[in-house]
């Protein structure tokens, strides 16, 4: 992401008081030029990612980087190449294509793949291990989930089904919803939209 940097501070560090004298050292010329893109604070250390693009550029890189969030994901700088304005390619790396664990607060036993996240939209597979599980959770996008292969279970509010080799299941927006395998394995695309 050209133009970008993450800025790293101590967890006890005042970051807004950092943040501006960071900017005068990568940007002495044009400190205005930078704006704020997000903050983490982990418990030890503060994580401020900085910008030159356009705010609607921004704008637009901020709301991917919470839909990931919400949907689990972790970001790494290099993911953020797809949005690059005024890239021209016609072929492009997809955002993460190897098999990855998720973080631990999105459940246990299934990896994930991101294809797709640009323009509101988001593509993902998760394979599952036998007895893996996706957390119980609400999201503020709807979803919804193909299963390609295997089988496995859902959790819609209140309901519960099977959910099996082409089948697919829509979580709306707000509402609940899990998804596991008991005995066996199963690979499924989950598209959402922002």
């Amino acid at each position: 992401m050209q133009g970008s940097w993450l800025v790293v501070f101590s967890g006890e560090a005042d970051w807004a008081a950092l943040v501006p004298a960071a900017i005068a050292r990568i940007a002495p010329t044009d400190p205005g030029a930078y704006h704020i893109v997000s903050r983490e604070h982990d418990g030890g250390r503060w994580s401020v990612l900085l910008t030159r693009w356009s705010r609607a550029e921004r704008d637009q890189l901020l709301d991917r980087l919470r839909a990931d969030w919400d949907a689990g994901s972790v970001h790494r700088l290099d993911d953020l190449g797809d949005l690059a304005p005024g890239d021209d390619r016609i072929v492009r790396p997809m955002p993460r294509p190897a098999w990855e664990s998720l973080p631990a607060r999105a459940g246990s036993g299934f990896v994930g793949r991101l294809l797709y996240a640009n323009g509101g939209i988001a593509l993902a597979m998760l394979r599952f291990e036998p007895g893996g599980a996706i957390t119980d959770h609400d999201a503020p996008q709807p979803t919804d989930v193909f299963c390609l292969e295997g089988r496995g279970h859902v959790r819609v509010g209140d309901d519960v089904a099977e959910l099996g080799e082409g089948e697919w299941v829509h979580w709306p927006a707000g509402v609940m919803h899990g998804l596991w395998t008991t005995d066996a394995p199963m690979t499924t695309l989950m598209f959402e939209r922002h």
